[in-house]
């Protein structure tokens, strides 16, 4: 996913674009790719748990696996990671 920030006629604008589903991200698998979605919508753990069936504990655990495959250290630098493009999340 990227994210691009423009201005038109003193109007701020964001841009996201999301990866080809051909191309997830190798290092992640498909429930951590899921996670890692939720995360740059904003969701708690406990909303991501609830959405998914499984507890606000399993999704900390698939965030702590997520921080170290992609060598981030908080929700802040993964959705800064997704926006560089780091951290595909078809």
């Amino acid at each position: 996913m990227g994210v691009r920030r423009f201005e038109l006629e003193g109007d701020e604008y964001l841009v996201i674009s999301v990866p080809n589903e051909a191309e997830p991200d190798p290092r992640l698998t498909p429930a951590e790719r899921d996670i890692v979605r939720d995360v740059v919508r904003g969701l708690s753990n406990e909303a991501i748990g609830e959405a998914r069936a499984v507890s606000k504990h399993t999704v900390a655990a698939h965030l702590r696996s997520i921080y170290k495959k992609l060598g981030v250290g908080s929700r802040r630098e993964l959705a800064a990671a997704v926006a560089k493009g780091r951290a595909l999340t078809s």
